[in-house]
């Protein structure tokens, strides 16, 4: 399931930074699922950056978590990450209130969600640490 959600993560990256040249590699067995690598038209080198995939999983699997859970426990196992990125994938129906998510003082490099919006569609809002944005990405 990993290998997906890091492929559905870095097409949908992809869709909204068309300029650059998004790729993945899987590393199940590493401190995170894959690597994203970014070429920017024009520059000479790609960047790397580590990236560790999380779920906010169906209500059916567990019923008593939240998105605020998930996030609340990435505080202890992510501290002094600054090159990480999270990347969670929301895969409930659930509304997402922006305002009433709380951040704690994560030491990470960037925080995403992404999941499916509906049958022929995706969402990616991030970074929540910076300046969030939220995208709609249509596929067929």
């Amino acid at each position: 399931m990993e290998r997906e959600q890091a492929a559905i993560f870095c097409y949908l990256l992809s869709q909204i930074t068309p300029a650059f040249e998004w790729r993945f590699a899987h590393y199940p067995a590493s401190d995170y699922d894959c690597v994203l690598r970014c070429h920017v038209t024009g520059e000479k080198s790609p960047w790397y950056k580590p990236v560790q995939l999380k779920e906010l999983v169906p209500e059916a699997i567990n019923p008593g978590t939240t998105l605020q859970a998930e996030i609340n426990k990435l505080l202890p196992k992510y501290c002094k990450s600054p090159n990480l990125i999270v990347a969670i994938y929301v895969n409930r129906s659930v509304t997402i209130n922006f305002k009433e998510i709380r951040l704690p003082k994560l030491q990470i490099g960037q925080l995403w969600l992404f999941g499916r919006s509906g049958p022929d569609q995706f969402f990616l809002c991030g970074d929540l640490l910076g300046e969030p944005t939220s995208h709609y990405i249509q596929v067929s």
